[in-house]
């Protein structure tokens, strides 16, 4: 199927269920930049990450430290301790929701604590103008805006093969 079908598609669907792309791209979780493309049929827009059932993930720290990996897939979100973390004795949970194991934890949804980072009210209306990112897509705010949060963790994106 060429991008022009697909585009014509949308884009009639769309004005059927009277939304505009702003709309659209709250509803759906992307970005309006991806919503935009789709409309003008660009050939080259990405709809995630080149390894199937890996979306993006991220490294957390605690004080500094590399204590696990949080990933969104198909399913979720995931978040494993990193097995020197585990073995090293004083380590801490990230959390009390997280307690340190060496299974990984599972969700459907994003995970309370990682969310609870993202900062709200004016913050977050800053990060929201400045970027295409749909307040909905969590999962993207918590690795552009976690970086450097204020307390004990740390959010840092991790580039997969290919990304800039």
């Amino acid at each position: 199927m060429n991008s022009n079908v697909i585009s014509s598609a949308l884009k009639k669907l769309r004005k059927e269920h009277g939304l505009t792309q702003v709309d659209l791209a709250m509803k759906s979780g992307v970005g309006l930049n991806f919503v935009r493309e789709l409309e003008q049929g660009k050939a080259t827009v990405r709809t995630g990450s080149s390894k199937e059932g890996e979306m993006s993930k991220a490294l957390i720290q605690y004080k500094g430290k590399a204590a696990g990996i949080l990933k969104e897939t198909d399913e979720g979100y995931e978040f494993q301790y990193d097995n020197e973390y585990l073995a090293d004795e004083t380590s801490k949970p990230v959390s009390l929701t997280l307690p340190l194991s060496v299974k990984p934890y599972k969700s459907t949804v994003l995970f309370p604590f990682f969310d609870g980072l993202i900062p709200e009210g004016w913050l977050l209306d800053v990060a929201l103008r400045n970027t295409d990112i749909s307040e909905l897509d969590r999962f993207s705010l918590l690795l552009l805006c976690c970086k450097d949060c204020i307390g004990a963790v740390s959010v840092i994106p991790i580039k997969e093969d290919g990304d800039e």
